[in-house]
């Protein structure tokens, strides 16, 4: 037979782990490891990843609606939404300003379609040379290139999904000696940097460029 003293320590052992581990994952939020876009009085989180009270990771796309009095000052309140992220996320790029490889300057311009996809549109200029290519994130499946895509074979790539898929647009042939129009690329976000490879026609990597974000 137990004994009862024994099951009233063991009991409280476990409540005592139990709170334990709850104290060390917290509800938790973190803001700067999202894509974070601004545009007049709304601001836009991407992939913020939070904590629940287990410690489980989740992500979360935000909206934050800001208000302006009469005086045009900023209000001390905001309308917050927030929808998960499927469990498949994908890069964003972040717009701004950067240099290619060669010195070219470029321009990242991004925006959200409908389907909840970003779609980055990517100009270099270079003297008299030009490179254009437009990416998005996501499955294949539905994406706006599908059809490249497939021909392609960028579906059969493992961690595809973590890359932004796109075409070469108008480009002056041979850019930097690698990227040419219709040409299969991928582009990544790490850091400043956008990293992107040339495809070509087919899913093996061939050349590719750093964009490095300007001051």
């Amino acid at each position: 037979m137990s004994n009862p003293s024994t099951y009233a320590c063991t009991s409280i052992t476990l409540l005592l782990a139990a709170g334990a581990l709850a104290a060390e994952a917290p509800q938790s939020m973190f803001l700067e490891r999202g894509q974070t876009q601004a545009s007049a009085k709304q601001v836009r989180s991407y992939g913020v990843p939070t904590t629940d009270e287990f410690g489980k990771v989740l992500y979360w796309d935000i909206t934050v609606d800001l208000a302006v009095n009469a005086n045009g000052k900023p209000m001390g309140s905001a309308t917050v939404s927030s929808i998960r992220q499927p469990n498949v996320r994908t890069n964003r790029l972040v717009p701004g300003a950067y240099t290619d490889t060669w010195g070219g300057a470029c321009t990242v311009n991004t925006t959200t379609l409908p389907s909840g996809r970003q779609e980055a549109s990517v100009t270099c200029t270079s003297t008299s040379y030009v490179w254009n290519f437009t990416v998005d994130n996501g499955d294949v499946a539905g994406h706006p290139f599908e059809l490249q895509l497939k021909a392609a074979g960028i579906d059969q790539i493992p961690d595809y999904r973590d890359y932004n898929w796109g075409i070469d647009g108008a480009t002056s042939n041979n850019y930097g000696a690698c990227f040419s129009t219709n040409y299969v690329v991928a582009a990544r976000q790490v850091g400043p940097q956008i990293v992107v490879t040339r495809y070509g026609y087919d899913n093996i990597g061939d050349c590719g460029a750093t964009l490095t974000q300007t001051p």
